[in-house]
């Protein structure tokens, strides 16, 4: 690297990041419900039921 090289950009390392990383991990692995997930972060659904109308 030479010195009219752009630093690199540090990446965002706050809890509620660090959060919704391992909790997105959990649901990845099925540690975490997809429910539990969506309803925490307002995702509106589950990838199984992405598509469907629910009354």
């Amino acid at each position: 690297m030479d010195d009219e090289d752009p630093p690199a950009v540090e990446p965002v390392r706050d809890d509620a990041t660090l959060e919704l990383v391992r909790d997105a991990i959990g649901v990845a692995r099925g540690e975490v419900p997809a429910e539990r997930f969506s309803a925490k972060y307002g995702t509106g659904g589950d990838a199984e039921g992405a598509g469907e109308e629910r009354e």
